[in-house]
């Protein structure tokens, strides 16, 4: 009798070992299953071209037109794009504007530039689908009136 109880109590050790075992790599497979999903960036997926008239840019009232692509090119509609006017030195404040879809893909916003030099345009992008893409490109010398 006593050999059979000590038995089973090694019995149990084992079963619980081994259940502890295959609890472990369980949850171990699904760490590393959610470490491989397919994280792509939404911001290598949009193409984006843009233009500013008048060009040369100069200080006052400018507008934007921004297109945004698909790497195919086709045009991404629906989105909504906000812009940002920085100075490229410290102390002046942001410029914030919009883009309104003036056709499929293409968008459209105004912009006073208050000082000539150097500016940075930051694009804010929240795709259809909820995505967000930011991207940049510099507006170098901007004439004085």
């Amino acid at each position: 009798m006593e050999a059979q109880r000590s038995q089973g109590g090694r019995c149990g050790v084992v079963r619980r070992t081994r259940a502890f075992a295959l609890v472990f790599a369980l949850i171990l497979t699904s760490l590393f299953a959610a470490g491989c999903q397919d994280k792509t960036d939404p911001g290598k997926a949009v193409l984006v071209q843009h233009e500013i008239q008048p060009s040369p840019a100069h200080v006052g009232h400018s507008t934007f037109h921004v297109t945004l692509t698909d790497p195919a090119g086709t045009p991404i509609s629906g989105a909504h794009v906000n812009m940002e006017a920085d100075m490229s030195h410290p102390g002046m404040a942001p410029v914030f504007f919009s883009g309104k879809e003036s056709a499929p893909g293409s968008f459209t916003g105004a912009v006073d530039l208050s000082m000539p030099g150097d500016w940075t345009i930051l694009l804010h992008i929240t795709l259809a689908n909820g995505a967000k893409v930011e991207k940049q490109f510099d507006l170098p010398g901007v004439l004085a009136n």
